[in-house]
């Protein structure tokens, strides 16, 4: 089947030009020659030749001018060639594993999706499964569940498919499956989306945090809610009592401690996870002054976020300035450090970055209104900041590289980084407070202090995504509804606009030479 597409559909609006050259010959009088005559017997013939002038004349060039503009058109709309070719009536029903594994548990959860497979199946749909090589099968004898995401399997499908097969595809709506980038298919795509709701626990992350105890992140997620808990067990006989009560079972083995979820649900082999070497600590310092109190808790709140998700011990330590009377003469052993006070920040901390580090800091002298948006790199939305102050970005003393890491929509610079001798220096230009800013409010400020963290101490390797994940895809799946089309670009499209050129320029030639010649 042949089809015709264009790129630029915009510019068909100018074959309205047609009507310029058809006015201009009903219009045009032409040029006429003054005939003195002796009797007006000879003016009678001249109102019927009157009357015939507002007839298009020279036709020709009538025709030619029209077929100039038309063609020019086309060739600025950009015109596309699409050949299809084999049956139209072929189609593949890409059926994920785990969509057959899970029928019984979720079914009635998913009916209409199920009444798709089945009807698909009996109209003769040829089933290939979600796996590398996109083999064909049967419902009784699903594969095991690829580690592959969903994306390089349709890519995949997509390159071995013949042209014009059809595509309805059934497969789980989950964040594990949607990483990295979305395809573009050359088939149409139809999507059948199958939500699992029925709750399920896998095994996040698991890291010694000493010889006889282990720190684990169980994941919880229904579908449409996913929470993180954080459980800390030991070896030994009460630690084994106090694990089956959480619903784990921590037992040694020769190369190492293992985990195992007792009844989660959990598909083959994702219920069981090594315990990671023991997590570095990280120590953290907060310095604040008496009228920012409240902003340590956001900080504090931020950090515990990150201790939750990775299993890393974090240090806290929270000193006030000027309460105790003493000035903070260093950071001690803390790799992180914040100072939330108008003051400058206090030599000594700056001094203690020779060591390494990263300092944050919100000293500023004054404020002004500054209501505007700013992103963090890598985050869905930005965040507001309602108050901010000016930020000097000049060089400290013994610094380098000063420049800013965020700024906000009008270029003003919100985070200014600089190297302070082997350490890092950050300077907020608002304070840690939903009064100023709500990015403490956002996901993207626990997320901003993870990288921090990680910087200074890599992540433990335990760390993965579970392939019985099943966290909500985040409208990474688009559109959700059933008989609707993902992505639709049938067949391979050939431009033809660069055999238009041509042809414009022996069209207008040809149009001035018949408008240059006398009328006969």
């Amino acid at each position: 089947m042949n089809w015709l597409g264009f790129g630029a559909r915009a510019w068909l609006v100018g074959l309205t030009a047609f009507a310029v050259p058809i006015a201009i010959h009903l219009l045009s009088r032409g040029r006429q020659r003054r005939v003195r005559v002796g009797s007006v017997r000879f003016l009678a013939p001249a109102e019927t030749l009157r009357a015939r002038r507002v007839r298009p004349s020279r036709l020709w060039l009538l025709a030619l001018r029209c077929l100039l503009i038309g063609t020019l058109v086309m060739a600025l709309a950009e015109p596309r060639l699409g050949v299809a070719s084999g049956s139209e009536s072929s189609s593949w029903l890409l059926v994920a594993p785990e969509v057959a594994l899970a029928r019984g548990r979720i079914e009635h959860e998913n009916t209409e999706a199920y009444r798709v497979l089945d009807e698909s199946l009996v109209a003769g749909l040829e089933l290939r499964w979600l796996v590398p090589g996109i083999p064909r099968g049967t419902l009784g004898e699903p594969p095991v569940m690829p580690e592959h995401g969903l994306w390089s399997l349709l890519h995949e499908a997509d390159q071995v498919a013949p042209p014009g097969v059809a595509f309805v595809i059934l497969a789980p709506e989950r964040e594990s499956l949607l990483e990295g980038a979305r395809a573009h298919l050359s088939h149409t795509v139809e999507w059948r989306g199958v939500i699992d709701r029925t709750e399920n626990l896998w095994l996040e992350r698991a890291v010694a945090l000493d010889a006889e105890r282990v720190a684990l992140v169980v994941g919880r997620s229904d579908g449409a809610r996913t929470r993180f808990d954080r459980l800390e067990i030991e070896h030994g006989t009460a630690g084994a009592e106090a694990a089956r009560a959480a619903g784990v079972e921590l037992a040694r083995n020769p190369g190492g401690s293992s985990v195992a979820l007792l009844d989660g649900g959990s598909l083959e082999d994702d219920d069981r996870l090594a315990v990671a070497a023991e997590a570095k600590g990280l120590g953290v310092a907060i310095f604040f002054a008496a009228e920012r109190e409240q902003d340590v808790r956001y900080v504090r709140a931020g950090l515990e976020a990150v201790a939750a998700a990775t299993g890393r011990p974090l240090t806290i330590r929270v000193q006030g300035i000027g309460v105790t009377g003493e000035e903070p003469t260093t950071a001690g052993n803390a790799a992180l450090t914040f100072w939330l006070a108008p003051e400058a920040v206090a030599t000594p901390l700056l001094d203690g970055l020779a060591g390494g580090g990263v300092l944050i800091s919100d000293a500023m002298e004054r404020f002004e209104r500054c209501d505007a948006l700013a992103w963090l790199p890598g985050a869905a939305e930005p965040f507001r900041v309602t108050r901010c102050g000016p930020i000097d970005l000049g060089l400290t003393s013994g610094s380098a590289g000063a420049g800013a890491i965020w700024s906000d929509t009008g270029g003003r610079p919100l985070l200014v980084g600089e190297r302070v001798q082997a350490g890092r220096w950050l300077r907020f230009a608002s304070r840690l407070n939903p009064d100023w800013t709500d990015l403490v409010l956002a996901p993207a400020f626990p997320a901003w202090l993870l990288e921090l963290v990680e910087e200074l101490a890599p992540p433990v390797p335990s760390a993965r995504r579970a392939s019985s994940d099943r966290r909500a895809s985040a409208g990474q799946v688009a559109p959700r509804l059933a008989g609707e089309v993902l992505d639709e670009q049938p067949g391979r499209e050939t431009p033809v606009s660069g055999w238009l050129w041509p042809m414009i320029l022996i069209f207008a030639a040809g149009e001035r030479s018949l408008a240059l010649r006398s009328p006969a």
